[in-house]
């Protein structure tokens, strides 16, 4: 016991140190920047270092306050259980719990477990080789492959999905549970694997579908395995299955009521490609570039020269226990999840030429797996499997060698492969432009309105989002912004905020019980903290100002005009029909829990016709969703016609007001009403028009299918 001790405590200082060298100025900079490894990213990639501080925060905070209502988070209120809406990292929460408690800091909490994902990788890898048998030695060589290799360069800024640590673990206790049948390994696989699975949804699915992989190869190589380990590891999984249940439960949910899925386009963009493996063998030259010539370049090709070569070295020479056997369930583990990672339609090269189909829809059948963009993100296991197939040769190496000076030599030549093919290029420091006048902001928001829902503005890139949901964790008061990899009302708000203070604005915040507004002058091109300065606006009032920042207080809203009195018009008789999808019958057969629904094609018209037995002067129609706010019209257009033949629009596209209202009053019956010229007509469309250059750019993202419960119609009570 006291030797295993000391094993781990070397391995553990050996690795902080490799650590804290490879991934510097990370050190230095830990509560005040992130690194990237370009000198410029996409806005993008500042909102998701934005977004995992958030997560790690947000998860923090609830742990310590409201552990039950974890996914009842803070962003895009007024929307219960928004953090389903991206990753809860639950399990990295635990590890970084100590960290956010002292220094609550979101910077610190995202760099801290980058660093600690690179040490536990390296650690966890090592054990796993010395657990196959292999020496101290090799152990270090495929640790320090696992951890620094190339493949986790592109996933800094996606710190929820570098944080692999608990996967080499997983594996060593699977391993000395099926050697064993133990029931400390099994708690420790249990434990790992959970762990994994809670630190990032992605690797929940695919991980766990390694580990699945791993076991069916297990029995099939027929390595080892003690009297009833089979049974105690089912079991276990049992466990593991159970334990992780109720984290899926709210993303199943949310998937019901937002219609949440991924666009067969975007899992083909987001797919992993041949290359990505192989370009080291296949562009030797522009690999080589990458790897110690061109500063900022990810490198084409994450499995190195060195690295292929040890991993043929373990299939061909075997290793000192259990010859191949464990060598060759590693190749086939990394080279299944390989193809995995290609996605639906495997390909080598970039671009839109064809490929062949993969086996990832064979996994379709899984509830959520349509809900995940980015197959390519199943290569991590992949990759980890690859180092430790290396491990394995470097030890088969080693064991053939008598000389302690041939050891030696290859010993050094051993560090010179994970020197080459772990070799970086500069990585460089960004610093958020979130000064003292926005942090203290949010100070007097925690002290002086806590629990008021706010709106921050100007609303707009994905980055300042990110950004005023950092921010936010100085008071995490409710509020309306917020950057994930769905944004349910994204269009509609930035267009309706746009014109802030405006009537409608105003009349929607106070129907939504929004009392603050934080407004940064800065960003805007229209001041308003300098204008009410000069100018005091109704229904606003100053509470708090700074430099650059003020803090809105809303009195209420300007009234909205009256509305002539109505009736609804009886749709006794009226036939329904939609260009594509189910019955549209089911849209008015007064039964709110029957749905009529339409797969969206971006690039053609969807309509909803309603034809009825006489004209009408129609004025409004209500489209009543039930539960199901995904079905909401994102933009629409209203055509009629005096035929049933010719059709005319009677309004523009529009971009369609999101049931925001309807979540605090009646969320299992929302609705949204569209309004048009009174029309005396006996047939109207509505028309889901196709994608244009003047779309928002992400008006079609997330939006799969739309829908009606009950459509009503609306005329003059006097008509």
């Amino acid at each position: 016991m006291r030797r295993r001790w000391v094993t781990v405590t070397s391995l553990l200082g050996a690795f902080t140190v490799a650590t804290l060298a490879y991934t510097w100025p990370i050190p230095a900079y830990l509560d005040s920047a992130y690194v990237y490894t370009r000198p410029s990213v996409m806005p993008i990639s500042h909102a998701d270092s934005y977004l995992t501080s958030w997560m790690l925060a947000w998860g923090g905070h609830a742990l310590r306050t409201a552990p039950l209502r974890v996914f009842d988070a803070n962003i895009f209120y007024p929307i219960h259980d928004s953090l389903a809406f991206s990753e809860h990292m639950l399990g990295a929460v635990l590890q970084i719990l100590p960290v956010d408690t002292i220094g609550r800091s979101p910077v610190v909490d995202h760099n801290v477990l980058l660093l600690l994902s690179y040490v536990l990788t390296g650690v966890g890898s090592a054990l796993l080789l010395l657990e196959l048998g292999t020496s101290m030695t090799a152990a270090v060589v495929g640790g320090a492959l696992a951890t620094f290799g190339p493949w986790r360069l592109g996933y800094l800024d996606h710190v929820n999905l570098i944080a692999t640590h608990w996967m080499p673990f997983t594996w060593l206790f699977l391993h000395r549970l099926l050697r064993t049948a133990g029931w400390g390994a099994g708690v420790g696989f249990a434990v790992s694997l959970i762990l994994q699975s809670l630190t990032s949804v992605y690797h929940a699915y695919y991980f766990g579908v390694a580990v699945g992989v791993f076991l069916v190869l297990h029995v099939a190589w027929r390595l080892p395995a003690a009297r009833g380990a089979y049974v105690r590891t089912t079991l276990f999984g049992v466990l593991v299955a159970l334990a992780l249940a109720p984290t899926f439960v709210p993303y199943l949910v949310m998937e019901e009521r937002f219609g949440l899925g991924r666009s067969a386009w975007e899992v083909f963009w987001f797919s992993a490609l041949g290359e990505h493996f192989l370009g080291a063998f296949m562009y030797p030259h522009r690999w080589l570039q990458s790897r110690f010539m061109i500063e900022g370049q990810v490198p084409n090709g994450a499995i190195g020269w060195g690295t292929g070569v040890l991993c043929v070295g373990a299939i061909v020479l075997g290793g000192t226990r259990n010859g191949r056997r464990p060598a060759t369930l590693y190749l086939l583990l990394a080279v299944i999840i390989a193809l995995l990672s290609l996605g639906p339609t495997m390909r080598l090269y970039p671009g839109l030429a064809p490929g062949i189909p993969g086996p990832y829809r064979l996994l379709s059948f899984i509830p959520g797996w349509d809900a995940l963009r980015c197959p390519s993100r199943a290569s991590m296991s992949s990759f980890l499997a690859v180092a430790i197939l290396a491990g394995l040769g470097a030890d088969a190496v080693l064991a053939r060698l008598r000389s302690r000076h041939a050891r030696a030599v290859a010993a050094a030549l051993l560090a010179l492969i994970v020197l080459v093919d772990c070799w970086r290029t500069r990585f460089y420091v960004w610093v958020p432009p979130l000064d003292s006048g926005q942090w203290a902001a949010h100070d007097w928001v925690a002290a002086h309105a806590p629990g008021v829902p706010i709106l921050e503005l100007p609303l707009g890139s994905p980055e300042w989002q990110g950004a005023y949901m950092v921010l936010s964790s100085r008071d995490w008061n409710p509020l309306v912004n917020g950057h994930s990899g769905f944004d349910p009302a994204g269009p509609y708000l930035r267009g309706m905020f746009f014109r802030f203070p405006d009537p409608d604005s105003l009349r929607l915040l106070a129907d939504l019980k929004v009392g603050l507004v934080i407004v940064h002058d800065d960003l805007r091109p229209r001041p308003i903290c300098l204008q009410l300065e000069v100018h005091p606006m109704p229904y606003l009032y100053e509470v708090w100002s700074g430099q650059k920042t003020c803090i809105l207080r809303v009195l209420g809203a300007p009234p909205a005009l009256p509305t002539p009195p109505e009736q609804l018009v009886a749709l006794a008789g009226a036939r329904l029909t939609g260009s594509a999808g189910d019955s549209a019958a089911a849209a008015a057969d007064g039964d709110l829990a029957t749905h009529w629904v339409q797969d969206i094609v971006p690039t053609a018209d969807g309509w909803l016709q309603i034809d009825l037995p006489e004209p009408h002067p129609v004025r409004r129609i209500r489209l009543r969703l039930g539960p199901h706010y995904g079905d909401y019209p994102r933009h629409y257009r209203v055509d009629a016609s005096t035929d049933g033949v010719q059709w005319a629009p009677l309004t523009p596209v529009r971009i369609a007001e999101p049931p925001l209202r309807g979540l605090l009053h009646d969320p299992g019956d929302l609705s949204v009403d569209l309004e048009i010229p009174v029309t005396s007509t006996a047939h109207l469309r509505v028309v889901r028009p196709a994608r244009t250059k003047d779309s928002p750019v992400d008006l079609f993202s997330n939006w799969l299918h739309w829908g009606v419960h009950e459509v009503e119609l609306y005329e003059a009570a006097d008509s």
